[in-house]
Order: C-alpha cells, then sequence, then structure tokens
C-alpha cells in the first residue's frame, strides 16, 4: 500500500516542477530568438518566390516541431501544480489511488499511477 505524500515531499516536487517550468521557458524562448534571427526577418520583409516560401514554411514548421514537445511538457507542469494547489497532487486522475513517491520524484508532473499509465499505453498501441 502507498504511502501519501508529506507536506515537505510536495513542497520539494512542487519547487522541482517550478524550476523545470522556468527551464522549459528558457529553451522555448532560445528557439523562437533563434528562428526569429535576421536572415529569416529578412525573407519576411521581400516578395518571396515560391523556393523563399518554402524556406521561410520549413523554417516555421521546424521551430514548432521544436516547441511543441515542450509546451506539452509545461501543460503537463501546470496542470500538477493545479493538483498541488487543490490538494489533488500524488493522486491518479484516472483511478483516485495513490502515485508511488518514487514515481513522482522521477516524473513530477505525472497524473497517473504506474498502473492507469501501463493501460493507457497498452490502448494507445492498439490504436
Amino acid at each position: 500500500m502507498e504511502r501519501k505524500l508529506t507536506a515537505t515531499e510536495i513542497e520539494v516536487l512542487k519547487e522541482r516542477l517550478l524550476k523545470r517550468k522556468r527551464d522549459l521557458w528558457q529553451e522555448v524562448r532560445g528557439h523562437l530568438r533563434l528562428e526569429v534571427d535576421g536572415e529569416y526577418q529578412d525573407l519576411l520583409k521581400i516578395p518571396l518566390d515560391e523556393e523563399d516560401k518554402a524556406v521561410v514554411d520549413l523554417k516555421e514548421e521546424t521551430a514548432l516541431s521544436l516547441i511543441e514537445p515542450k509546451k506539452r511538457e509545461l501543460e503537463e507542469i501546470e496542470e500538477a501544480l493545479g493538483r498541488i494547489e487543490r490538494g489533488e497532487y500524488g493522486r491518479c486522475t484516472d483511478c483516485g489511488g495513490p502515485i508511488s513517491v518514487k514515481r513522482l520524484e522521477i516524473l513530477p508532473e505525472t497524473p497517473h499511477c504506474a498502473r492507469c499509465q501501463a493501460r493507457r499505453e497498452k490502448i494507445e498501441k492498439k490504436k
């Protein structure tokens, strides 16, 4: 039987979530700054032929594909912080059972216990 998280454990995990959130935002800002460099801005200012438009589209798609996983992780972190504020952190959002402390130490943003996560992954594989 899993034990309930202590207030200290929750606070430590909350700080880890907040630090990861800050780090992710810095990474996203860095990617955006790189993608909005001078060359890219120059391409947007001049009339574009089809080849130039393709380069601009490729740069935009590349930037978005690099940012998308970070966006998802930021959303998961926000949801975990919300569960902390509501007093629901450490409980599986599927079955309501406790999420193991070890699992939360590895994945502090996880909303699912290992059993429910495995079930979700099994269902995903079948699709």
